[in-house]
């Protein structure tokens, strides 16, 4: 089936319908924007997780927003609703940014800088009338904060080694490949320069599902971080001297009682107790 044929496909065109998906990404944003500001209560040292949580507010607002196209009028369908995603986009960097401990002078000027060049860029009259140039625009940023995030995490995880940091890592590089393929997509075949409604089609619905999937998982993950090491730090706790750092008799025979385990005839073990 050609691309042409799947969109006049009654059950292709309803299931990538695009205002559809878009009102979807909102519940899912809205959903996991809630359970972040609702887990931050038991988690008042994490930072991040309010940070996360106000992003993913604002992703809903913005999908909202970009779905309503026609209906609203296009200065909030496309100027705010863009600039609130790529603040989104920034909070989340952020947030990563307290989580891993790093606090730059400039992180939160930074975290609003894409949707400040979003906005610098609305006011180019001529650049900004093209949707593919505007498309084009949104994703370099998206791919700039998200490259920042998957760099921080990796070099991160050598100090911290958390299962779900790479797992993160690998979900960013899965959200950028889309956003790559859309970029490519739209060098080939660019839409139409005049149009005025929400675009529609099936490869930007794929994108979207995508977005959707990415942030839900992202939230899963996120979620997953703070419990981890939440555990790691219970566990550090129970196994060392809070004064001198050094490992206490339960780290020791749990390290020596699974090396003899595994290797009966390698060793024995005397202990006296005194």
């Amino acid at each position: 089936m050609s691309s042409v044929d799947a969109e006049k496909d009654p059950v292709v065109s309803t299931l990538f319908h695009v205002p559809s998906l878009l009102m979807a990404a909102a519940v899912a944003g809205a959903c996991v924007s809630t359970s972040h500001l609702l887990i931050w209560r038991g988690v008042r040292n994490e930072i991040s997780v309010p940070l996360w949580g106000v992003a993913y507010g604002l992703c809903t607002a913005a999908m909202i927003m970009i779905g309503l196209r026609g209906v609203i009028p296009g200065f909030l369908s496309i100027v705010v609703s863009n600039s609130l995603l790529l603040v989104a986009v920034g909070l989340v960097w952020f947030g990563y940014r307290r989580f891993i401990g790093k606090i730059g002078r400039y992180d939160r000027f930074l975290a609003l800088l894409g949707g400040l060049v979003w906005l610098a860029f609305a006011c180019h009259h001529k650049l900004f009338a093209d949707i593919n140039l505007r498309t084009h625009a949104v994703s370099v940023v998206q791919s700039a904060y998200l490259l920042a995030i998957a760099y921080e995490l990796v070099e991160h995880r050598r100090k911290e080694p958390l299962p779900s940091l790479s797992l993160t890592v690998a979900a960013i590089a899965v959200q950028l490949a889309l956003l790559i393929a859309r970029t490519i997509h739209l060098l080939i075949y660019p839409l139409d320069t005049s149009t005025d409604t929400l675009p529609s089609g099936t490869p930007l619905a794929l994108t979207l599902v995508g977005s959707i999937g990415f942030v839900v998982f992202l939230g899963l993950l996120q979620f997953a971080l703070v419990g981890q090491r939440s555990e790691r730090r219970f566990r550090v706790a129970a196994e060392t001297d809070g004064l001198t750092g050094v490992a206490n008799r339960r780290r020791f025979l749990s390290e020596v009682l699974s090396h003899l385990e595994s290797s009966p005839a390698s060793g024995a073990m005397i202990l006296f107790d005194l």
